[in-house]
């Protein structure tokens, strides 16, 4: 059914507005606190990229669980699979945001925002995989350049971004990971509810900001 807030897109000059009927099935964004049954997993270990025909595979099945309004945002299939590509390309070989285990957090390997500072992911510590490893990696090279803000504030909390231009413009933009795949993923019923929270990354219901899992998204904001 027709999107109700249209007006009020939480993704505000990141992406347009869409209609169009519910996408596949996927679980929907889920409150903290809400039982989950089994802790979630986020222990250190090393970074396994997909190859190419890897990275191929997933985006096709990704794909499959697309919201129209992503494709006609996007002018068609392409743009979009090269995004999502990118996203895949961040994570490792073995997670999935989309289809994945809903106890295990799917870490983000690629760039970062602490408040104003945009962090390449070749400058991110090795170690950094999770909001906590990397908060505190940051908070010691915030120390050494004079940077001496809380690392723990809602707006210096390591997020994970990465740059993109938009349909029918020319500059970069820096966008958050989760709003991208909320906008293209999420069912009616769940974006609908997203589009009232505040105009930010979404609060990550595991506690890592630096976790994509599209199920760990809280609707509490």
């Amino acid at each position: 059914f027709p999107c109700k807030l249209c007006a009020e897109n939480i993704f505000g000059t990141l992406f347009g507005s869409g209609n169009g009927p519910e996408s596949a099935a996927l679980p929907p964004p889920r409150s903290r606190g809400q039982a989950e049954g089994k802790p979630r997993q986020r222990h250190s270990r090393p970074f396994r990229p997909r190859s190419e025909e890897e990275l191929r595979r997933v985006v096709h099945e990704w794909m499959q669980y697309v919201h129209p309004r992503a494709i006609e945002y996007f002018n068609g299939p392409a743009a979009l699979e090269q995004l999502l590509a990118t996203i895949a390309a961040r994570i490792d070989r073995n997670d999935d945001p989309i289809q994945g285990d809903e106890a295990k957090c799917v870490t983000w390997r690629g760039d970062i925002m602490c408040g104003d500072e945009y962090i390449l992911a070749q400058d991110v510590p090795e170690n950094a995989d999770t909001e906590s490893h990397a908060a505190s990696a940051l908070s010691w090279q915030a120390l050494q350049t004079g940077n001496r803000g809380s690392i723990r504030n809602r707006s210096n909390r390591p997020q994970a971004v990465f740059r993109l231009v938009k349909p029918n413009e020319h500059e970069e933009t820096v966008a958050y990971v989760n709003r991208i795949l909320s906008f293209v993923f999420a069912a009616e019923e769940s974006f609908d509810i997203l589009m009232r929270l505040p105009k930010e990354p979404f609060t990550m219901s595991c506690g890592n900001q630096l976790c994509i899992h599209l199920t760990h998204i809280s609707v509490d904001g």
